[in-house]
Order: structure tokens, then sequence, then C-alpha cells
């Protein structure tokens, strides 16, 4: 791989690796732990010892990066993948409480941590899905009713205070907060609409058409628009946006546009905007 000389190298070694238990990675992890272990005896948590083991294979790997590029190390922004909703994790990673002697961030190659502040994510969990279902049999589908969830929050019996949005902008504050107090930027290694079923959830075909509707409506682009401001606003770095292009299916619908010969979407115009801003 050749890398332009005037260009930087954005370096994140894995992420979701060591804590998602919602997708098939966790099985890796759960190997993790197990080696961690091995190492540092089993006194802390199978979590606890998921993060430090991430965290110490991280900081080997972004070694290895800034060897490579010697005295054009400065081009090498090493990451440290963190968790968007459990700051307190996110720290844990980046106090390297598997040594003794811990070295700074810049000795590690460690200058930015990033984390995913998808939004709604809740949406597509099994416990909400009979309610949601309800929804999609108002006279516009649901949407209404979907949206005001995510902007406002108080649909769902068991939505968190002010809705998808706020919840996403607590996380992105937290980490901000954070990446700060460690003098290390914050990036988001991805990001955007999580209105999409989850561990079961997917097979529901009238939740899935209402996620899918929601997804392609004006409004998500409003809500991209304000999304990312307040991402800017509070601070955060370069955002990498989960997908770009992909067909929407019962999995999610996360590519901005459907197909390379569409050229517009108003969550692909939202983001091209922010870009251009």
């Amino acid at each position: 791989m050749l890398i332009g000389t005037n260009l930087a190298k954005v370096a994140d070694w894995s992420t979701q690796l060591p804590f998602i238990d919602a997708f098939k990675s966790s099985s890796k992890a759960i190997g993790r732990s197990e080696q961690a272990k091995k190492e540092w005896g089993s006194s802390q948590s199978d979590f606890d010892l998921k993060l430090d083991w991430y965290s110490k294979r991280t900081t080997e790997v972004m070694q290895i990066w800034d060897d490579v590029f010697g005295g054009d190390r400065e081009r090498v922004k090493g990451v440290m993948g963190g968790i968007a909703a459990n700051s307190w994790a996110s720290e844990r990673m980046l106090s390297y409480e598997w040594t003794d002697d811990p070295k700074s961030h810049s000795d590690y190659g460690i200058d930015a941590l990033a984390i995913a502040p998808y939004f709604g994510y809740y949406l597509g969990e099994p416990n909400n899905v009979s309610q949601i279902e309800g929804w999609t049999r108002d006279s516009d589908g649901g949407l209404n009713k979907l949206f005001d969830e995510i902007t406002k929050g108080g649909v769902l019996n068991n939505s968190p205070s002010g809705g998808a949005l706020q919840q996403s902008y607590g996380w992105m504050a937290e980490q901000v907060d954070l990446a700060k107090k460690e003098g290390l930027q914050l990036l988001a290694y991805e990001g955007g609409s999580h209105v999409a079923g989850i561990n079961g959830t997917e097979n529901n075909q009238a939740t899935t058409n209402l996620f899918i509707a929601a997804n392609r409506d004006p409004r998500m682009g409003d809500i991209y628009k304000e999304y990312l401001r307040k991402w800017n606003e509070l601070g955060g770095g370069l955002f990498m946006h989960f997908n770009d292009i992909g067909e929407p299916s019962k999995w999610g619908s996360w590519g901005l546009l459907e197909n390379v010969a569409q050229n517009s979407s108003p969550r692909y115009d939202a983001v091209m905007d922010a870009i251009n801003f």
C-alpha cells in the first residue's frame, strides 16, 4: 500500500472486538479474555480483561506503525477504539491498567480516541418491537411516531430522556470531555442512523418496512444535519459514516445511497453539506 507523502494515516487496529456481545466478533473477544487471564490472572472481570487486552494490543500495533514511519511518525494518527455508550470503559483502556508502569499516550502511539456514536440503536431491540409494530398500523405507517421518538423521546414506554438523538449527544459530550482530559482527539470510527432491527427483530417485516422508509424520509436528512452539526459543536473530529453505498434490507439501511447509479438522497445530501460546510 502506497500512501502519498502529503497524506496522514489514521491507524485503527480493531473496533468492537473486545466489547460488542450482539455481533459475531464477541466470540473472538471471549478468546481474548481467556488469553488475558493466562497473562494477568483472573482477579478482574471478563469484561475488564477484554478491555485491558484490547488496550495492550492496540498500543503494540500503534508502536509498530510509528517505528515503520520513523521520522515521519507524525503522519500516523494512532487510534484507541472506545465504547460510545460507556466512557468508563474508554477511560480504562486509556489508563493502561495492564501495566504497573504505563507510558504516555504519545509513547504508545495513541493520538486519538474513537467511538461509534450511532443514534436509534434501542429502537430495534426486542423489548420495543411490539410497540413499534403497533405504530405501523397508523395511517402514515408509523413514521410520525418514529421521528418523534428520535427527536423528542417519550413515545416508547422506555425511551431515553429526550429520545435517540439526545442519547447520542450525551455519549458524544462525555467522550469529548474524556478525550480533552487525555489530550487526544475524538474521532468517530463509525456512526449515523442505527434505525434497524437487531437480535431477531430484523425478521419482523412490518418494523423493517418502517425503518427502511424512515431512513429514506426527508426528515432523516434534517436529523443528519443536526446530528453532524452537534458532533462538530461538541468538538468531535473526523467522522467516518457507515456506510457509503448499500441496499437497504432487514439487516439495516446503512448506505447513504442505495446503488452506484443513485446520486442523491436525504442522508447523502446532508453529509455532503456537512463536508462542504
